[in-house]
């Protein structure tokens, strides 16, 4: 959080720079570009707020992101035209693979982005636990729901009766 101001000032920066250099692009290929990376925020800002954040709050990390994010940028290229090449790129043979020991870099990176977009710890503990993609709908989802539901009816129990 410290950081934000800094952060702030180097998207600016490579922003700038980043404009600077696409006006010697095609228009064209240049739209096309923007709208490629405007799909790829929309998948890593699903996967961000609608799945790692609930898990964040609950004291688990989903130790597997960029997995996650293939699959939201594969859900969203079925549903957008924008994305017609995305689906069979994503199918070729990711770059993680080249690395010895894939699995523990991404969770070594979902937990950076934990510690980052949610100001984590930064090891595992007892209140702080890493999530696998298999048991996240039961650890997680459900009991999301089960709290929300709680909390519903605490509210809907201390309303007064309704005059009938």
């Amino acid at each position: 959080r410290a950081c934000r101001a800094h952060a702030a000032e180097m998207e600016r920066g490579v922003a700038a720079a980043a404009s600077a250099r696409a006006q010697a692009v095609d228009y064209g290929l240049r739209i096309v570009a923007q709208e490629q990376v405007g799909l790829a925020y929309a998948g890593w800002d699903r996967l961000l707020t609608r799945v790692a954040l609930p898990a964040w709050r609950m004291g688990r990390w989903p130790s597997r992101l960029d997995a996650g994010v293939v699959s939201a940028l594969t859900e969203l290229s079925r549903r957008d035209r924008l994305a017609e090449g995305f689906a069979s790129r994503l199918g070729e043979r990711p770059a993680c693979d080249l690395l010895e020991e894939p699995g523990l870099v991404d969770e070594a990176a979902s937990l950076l982005a934990a510690r980052l977009f949610h100001g984590g710890p930064a090891e595992r503990g007892p209140g702080w636990a890493p999530v696998d993609w298999e048991t996240y709908p039961e650890e997680i989802v459900d009991r999301k729901w089960r709290l929300d539901a709680a909390r519903l009816q605490r509210v809907l129990d201390e309303l007064p009766p309704a005059d009938g």
